[in-house]
């Protein structure tokens, strides 16, 4: 019988120590509610920290290829002015040249007017591609300014 009751006293004892070391006090239950809290606004902060930089980054994208945009209509029209040549055949190549980079152009201002913000790849894959056809009007640009010289040469 005392072998009994000690038995029992002993499991009694086990499962009211699992039973106690298992649970969490109130207390601490509080401070994890009080540390996710913590981490959901750090995690909000963070989100509209990046919302705003992107909006930045765009805003200052757009700006810099309106400028851009706003030179090469300018040296486009400063090309239309100095297109000099005597032969008709040569002026109205160099005009359908001139007529093909205003075309591109406003095809690029209204790209960049026009875009919808999408994710980071997009964004990215945006800028990729509008530099590129930057660069080859750019070129074109070039191009016709230094064929235009040969030929009043």
């Amino acid at each position: 019988m005392k072998k009994h009751i000690l038995v029992s006293f002993f499991v009694m004892g086990i499962l009211f120590l699992l039973l106690v070391s298992c649970s969490d006090t109130t207390q601490q239950k509080a401070e994890k509610v009080e540390a996710a809290k913590i981490e959901l606004q750090e995690a909000q902060h963070n989100l509209s920290k990046a919302k705003q930089d992107s909006a930045d980054e765009y805003t200052a994208f757009k700006n810099a290829a309106d400028a851009k945009l706003a030179a090469n209509d300018k040296i486009i029209a400063d090309l239309n002015i100095k297109m000099k040549s005597d032969r008709a055949a040569i002026r109205q190549q160099y005009q359908k040249d001139i007529n093909t980079m205003l075309e591109k152009n406003k095809s690029l201002q209204d790209k960049v007017d026009n875009y919808k913000k999408t994710s980071s790849d997009d964004w990215a894959s945006f800028k990729l591609s509008f530099n590129k056809d930057m660069d080859a009007l750019g070129k074109s640009i070039s191009g016709i300014a230094n064929k235009n010289i040969k030929e009043n040469k």
